[in-house]
């Protein structure tokens, strides 16, 4: 086979499965990152004192928003995705720890037996109450109404370029057999992530406006399948509306174009990428969180073209970051006498979009990204009007042979597997 993400996965973890210990004695799994977490330097800011420099309180409250995300896990092993504006912590407290009650198996019948299963997790839970209204504080990006939950990482500096104790240099040769002209390649061969087409993206634009606009749609309507949130959307709309009224002005200048003209005009909102263009450099530029949010919305809805090249050099520096969360109480997850009314055995532990399959305990963040090949003429054509190579984020040009991020981004998840949740069915 060609160039494949299994390809590329293979060797990424091998290597990085090595690089984290198991999480409270269980074992961990490494997972490309479904889309790339992309820090620009002004990230690490404060708003407020930019000529202050990057602060480590920023760098904290960054990190602590970029892991309080629920996880949904690919079913063919090689990645791992977020849920757009849906937080772990909330996912934990408002759904597990909050309505769970002990629960006793039947077989148990000594009742100083079952009294002291009741009580462990009396125990289990007031303290995990305890510890969660200890841990959070007030956003220094966003105001003091927002509350964040906490984390910490090791190395702290992970978020620091400059410091050459967190970074280490390391590359990779990954090869795949020869593709086979003609045939069409399989998904997991389409490595990149191409451009949103100016059509794709104007129907993508045009729902998120009116979902926001009409919240209770109907279901002839229907809502789309990533939804902003309020401040992401409040944020973009000038941005949206702008690249609306561009499109129908080119849309209209090309019907006005001379018959004999057109004739010979294939249609440019089917293959064009000017909203695209025009839209991406201004999110650039948006805060963290609001970013990633639009930039994830994108990528949903962009094609994927295959390279045809078999062979290339991935060279990085990378950092493997471990995560810790003070609000999360591992004596109640791995307590096994409580139940949720109303709940199955498993139910908030499935991998089905909303439950928590896995515990991310851990990320692979990299920097001065370059992927070297002997690229074709097609590779080219391609790789200059996309956006991601595998897990990868990249500047959509080909220099000297090579496509490069010299940025910091989040490529990789370590996650450790969760019990289920809850443990007993009522």
């Amino acid at each position: 086979m060609a160039l494949s993400l299994d390809s590329l996965y293979r060797p990424f973890n091998e290597f990085f499965s090595q690089q984290f210990p198991p999480s409270g004695g269980a074992p961990v799994i490494f997972r490309f990152a479904e889309f790339a977490r992309t820090f620009t330097d002004s990230d690490f800011l404060n708003p407020l004192h930019p000529e202050q420099g990057p602060r480590p309180e920023i760098a904290h409250e960054l990190l602590c928003t970029t892991v309080d995300c629920v996880p949904y896990l690919d079913p063919e092993g090689h990645t791992v995705s977020f849920l757009t504006g849906a937080r772990l912590s909330d996912l934990y407290h408002d759904e597990i720890v909050d309505p769970a009650i002990p629960f006793v198996p039947t077989n148990v019948t000594d009742d100083a037996e079952k009294q002291a299963r009741i009580d462990a997790f009396i125990t289990a839970k007031a303290d995990a109450i305890k510890l969660w209204k200890d841990s959070d504080f007030a956003s220094l990006l966003e105001g003091s109404s927002v509350k964040i939950r906490a984390a910490n990482a090791e190395p702290g500096k992970w978020w620091d370029k400059t410091d050459a104790n967190v970074w280490k240099n390391k590359s990779f040769q990954v090869k795949g057999a020869t593709t086979v002209p003609g045939q069409p390649a399989p998904p997991t061969n389409k490595l990149l992530r191409m451009k949103v087409s100016d059509n794709v993206l104007q129907s993508v634009i045009q729902a998120q406006v009116v979902s926001q606009a009409a919240p209770q749609l109907s279901p002839a309507v229907g809502r789309p399948t990533v939804m902003l949130s309020r401040p992401a959307m409040l944020m973009a709309q000038p941005v949206f509306t702008a690249a609306l009224a561009n499109n129908t002005t080119r849309l209209e200048s090309i019907r006005t174009t001379p018959a004999v003209r057109r004739e010979v005009m294939f249609d440019p909102s089917l293959t064009t990428i000017d909203m695209h263009n025009e839209v991406a450099p201004k999110i650039a530029v948006f805060p963290f969180r609001q970013r990633q949010e639009l930039i994830e919305l994108l990528a949903t809805e962009a094609p994927r073209q295959p390279v045809v090249t078999n062979d290339v050099t991935i060279s990085f520096d990378y950092c493997a970051v471990n995560i810790t969360r003070s609000w999360l109480h591992r004596a109640l997850i791995y307590n096994p006498s409580w139940c949720i009314p109303g709940q199955g055995k498993g139910k908030l532990s499935a991998n089905d979009r909303h439950g928590l399959p896995v515990l991310p305990v851990g990320f692979v963040a990299f920097k001065n990204l370059s992927i070297q090949a002997p690229w074709t003429p097609e590779d080219i054509t391609n790789l200059e009007q996309a956006e991601q190579f595998g897990p990868f984020n990249f500047d959509s040009k080909v220099v000297n042979g090579a496509i490069t991020h010299t940025g910091i981004q989040i490529v990789g998840w370590i996650l450790q597997t969760v019990p289920d949740l809850p443990p007993n069915a009522t």
